[in-house]
């Protein structure tokens, strides 16, 4: 069973999250990195399963020269949070 930081930290069997960003009427993008390529897909299908998220897309996705790791971005929606507020 791997320590806090072994190959299953987070509970996403190697993903490590390394930024989430959202603003009020914009889309939510969270960044990170994952040793292969099928863990950022089915990263994406969990988002998309979520019932609070919508849309989860792969904006950006490439491969470390050097540490053979991906680095990965996904947009999505949150909740009612990335629709613009109109006023009236």
């Amino acid at each position: 069973n791997p320590g806090p930081r072994g190959e299953n930290a987070g509970g996403r069997g190697g993903i490590k999250l390394q930024e989430l960003d959202f603003k009020m009427g914009q889309l939510a993008t969270v960044s990170g990195e994952s040793p292969g390529t099928e863990l950022v897909y089915k990263f994406e299908k969990d988002l998309n399963a979520n019932k609070y998220i919508e849309d989860a897309k792969i904006r950006s996705q490439s491969q470390d020269a050097q540490s053979k790791k991906y680095q990965f971005s996904i947009e999505f929606k949150y909740k009612n949070f990335s629709d613009k507020k109109t006023r009236r």
